[in-house]
């Protein structure tokens, strides 16, 4: 019988005075109070010293998954949530996901991993619906349609009590040790999404799996239902914005689902659409000019500043300015107004001798 995942071990241990109850009724009581002093003291120390940081150490850099747009985006060892009404078209937006990572590419999606490990978790279709999901996406990546891939792995696990949903989680991610985890939706890994003990231990278990196992966690939830209210649901939703680096919503218009990067740590993606052909299968849809106009523009000013930084690595405000109006043949108004939208994106720094880096 293999290894079975004990959520209680991501659980912080406090110390136990049990073991020290014999001791303390040989000892007269100065002593005693001098023998609690010290462990407790030394277990303090030991506790808060395994998370101070150590700038003699090495830290690894952030490492992207998914590129959408050009932009990077879906950090490992970070949760992230696709957000909707309900029927609004958000397992497809995981299929999407999940056929860019496994094939390199899909739509204005692109894998940042070779041979990425996907694990995708199905929590209210039916078990049929959930085998379908899979067979669309071995589909899209030109694979066999009637045999499993090992990269790829899909759990059916509606018929699991709620409780025990989240330690078949946790196995499976100990065991196949993936790059990226789908939990399709999170809503039901607890009894009340409006409890907040409840709430606060779902999102800060799969924290800790994210962390200690390096992998992303996509978390799928609805939002409320009141049509105005685009807030996911419940305490879990309050809890999950909080602690996830990135938030994607997805919204359909006459057949058309439109997905937008609302919230992010780092930098947003924009948008980008997918629809469906005549055979069900998933193709581009259509993205609004204006948005996809704006992505296109950022990341035309980021190449133009990053050249002109890398090779000159620090420049005063003026000297910026001259070569970015000589190299992409702007006025001077223009360069000043893409220098301040740089500097407040944190693309651009500003220095102590007031000179501009890249960030």
């Amino acid at each position: 019988m293999g290894r079975k995942f004990d959520p209680t071990k991501f659980e912080p241990k406090g110390y136990n005075y049990g073991d020290m109850v014999t001791l303390l009724d040989e000892v007269d009581d100065e002593v005693a109070d001098e023998i609690v002093t010290d462990k407790v003291s030394n277990k303090e120390s030991d506790d808060c010293d395994k998370y101070l940081i150590d700038l003699s150490k090495p830290y690894p850099e952030i490492e992207y998954t998914l590129k959408i747009n050009g932009v990077n985006t879906f950090p490992k060892g970070n949760l992230q949530a696709i957000k909707a009404k309900a029927k609004q078209g958000k397992t497809h937006v995981n299929i999407c996901l999940m056929t860019a990572l496994l094939s390199g590419k899909f739509l204005a999606i692109e894998s940042l991993i070779d041979n990425p490990k996907v694990c995708y978790f199905a929590t209210e279709e039916h078990i049929s619906s959930v085998a379908n999901n899979s067979k669309k996406v071995h589909r899209l990546c030109g694979w066999d349609t009637e045999c499993n891939k090992e990269r790829f792995r899909v759990y059916s696990i509606r018929e699991a009590e709620t409780t025990k949903r989240i330690e078949i989680i946790g196995e499976a991610i100990e065991k196949e040790k993936p790059d990226i985890v789908f939990i399709d939706g999170i809503r039901d890994l607890l009894i009340d999404f409006n409890n907040i003990k409840e709430s606060h231990e779902i999102i800060d278990l799969l924290m800790q799996l994210s962390g200690i196992y390096n992998c992303a966690v996509v978390c799928v939830l609805h939002t409320n239902k009141s049509y105005s209210d685009n807030n996911m649901r419940g305490h879990l939703g309050t809890e999950l914005l909080n602690k996830c680096s990135d938030v994607l919503e997805v919204t359909e218009d006459h057949d058309n689902f439109i997905v937008k990067h609302t919230d992010s740590r780092y930098k947003e993606t924009g948008e980008w659409a997918f629809c469906f052909d005549g055979e069900g299968l998933l193709k581009e849809g259509e993205v609004q000019s204006k948005t996809k106009d704006k992505a296109e523009r950022i990341t035309k000013m980021e190449e133009c500043f990053s050249k002109i930084l890398t090779e000159e690595k620090s420049l005063r405000h003026s000297e910026l300015m001259n070569k970015y109006m000589s190299l992409t043949e702007l006025g001077k108004e223009a360069a000043i107004k893409h220098i301040k939208e740089m500097t407040d994106s944190g693309f651009l720094k500003k220095t102590e001798d007031r000179k501009y880096e890249l960030a």
